[in-house]
């Protein structure tokens, strides 16, 4: 598997939150295996400019950071086979958004599909190491306390000649690997990876951006499962709180479990708080009905 580094991943901000996304990248490579390919088509432009930009305003301690990130591309890699005439012209979507202005110079744009595309040809799976940004790849709807930060932009299609269609995710966390629904939804979700007992249940075609990934329900932006479930964060300041609200909408599911809402543990809840996917406390007088029996994906 190979990774191409979102320029934006070193785009000047506080040291807490930078470290925080290059960390993410490099916990991401350690977990699924991933190399980094610092090919000619991007990594040298990136590091004479975002990557010197950010070593020159970071404290020591983000600086170390940055400069591990660097230490983590395979040199093994910058050796791949070069783009050929044959290529010929790609055609290219979500590219512009995510390399183009006002988030990036748009020399950029063409440097990332050209290094992308190098990657595809070795018939390797290719993914974007990126991070999230508002306006960019990322919208919040907001109600009261409760908020949910719709991904815009969650993968990337090319198509050449000799290559045929191809998908590249966007990824910016390290569950985004094992699980790459999580690429557009909350990776606080709980999911039957976690062994939950009340999991997330993705919809089927969750990647096409016809399928319906969030809803309004009971007044609060929420994410919706496959069967039409509504999962909203707590109505608590800061977006704190670790379970998720969860409004259930298929009958059958209400009548078995005797309950129309769940609140259920968050899968980055600490230990203290239980597992991932379990009920977490009582929601109100119907609780005293509650029939504990989980469903399955």
């Amino acid at each position: 598997m190979i990774g191409i580094v979102d320029p934006a991943v070193l785009l000047p901000r506080p040291d807490a939150e930078l470290m925080r996304d290059v960390d993410a990248i490099l916990q991401t490579t350690r977990q699924s295996g991933i190399r980094i390919a610092p090919l000619d088509e991007y990594w040298p432009a990136l590091w004479r400019s975002v990557g010197r930009d950010a070593e020159m305003s970071a404290s020591p301690e983000a600086k170390r950071t940055i400069q591990e990130l660097r230490r983590r591309a395979d040199p093994a890699l910058s050796h791949l086979p070069p783009l050929g005439p044959e290529s010929g012209k790609a055609w290219l979507n979500g590219f512009r958004q995510m390399f183009g202005p006002p988030t990036l110079d748009p020399s950029w744009e063409a440097r990332m599909a050209a290094a992308i595309l190098r990657s595809l040809h070795t018939g390797m799976k290719v993914y974007l190491l990126t991070r999230r940004i508002e306006g960019r790849d990322v919208k919040t709807h907001s109600a009261g306390h409760c908020s949910l930060s719709e991904v815009t932009r969650w993968v990337l299609h090319l198509q050449a000649a000799n290559l045929g269609p191809k998908q590249v995710l966007c990824v910016a966390h390290p569950r985004n690997v094992a699980e790459p629904w999580t690429t557009r939804y909350d990776v606080r979700l709980p999911s039957v990876g976690h062994g939950a007992r009340y999991p997330f249940c993705p919809p089927n075609e969750w990647w096409k951006g016809s399928t319906q990934a969030f809803r309004t329900v009971e007044s609060k932006p929420s994410w919706t499962d496959r069967s039409g479930n509504g999962w909203a964060r707590p109505n608590i300041p800061d977006a704190a709180g670790y379970h998720w609200d969860v409004f259930i909408k298929d009958a059958a599911t209400r009548n078995t479990l005797r309950v129309s809402h769940l609140n259920v543990v968050a899968a980055d809840a600490p230990a203290s708080e239980g597992l991932p996917g379990t009920l977490h406390h009582a929601a109100g007088g119907e609780a005293l009905n509650l029939n504990d029996v989980g469903w399955n994906c």
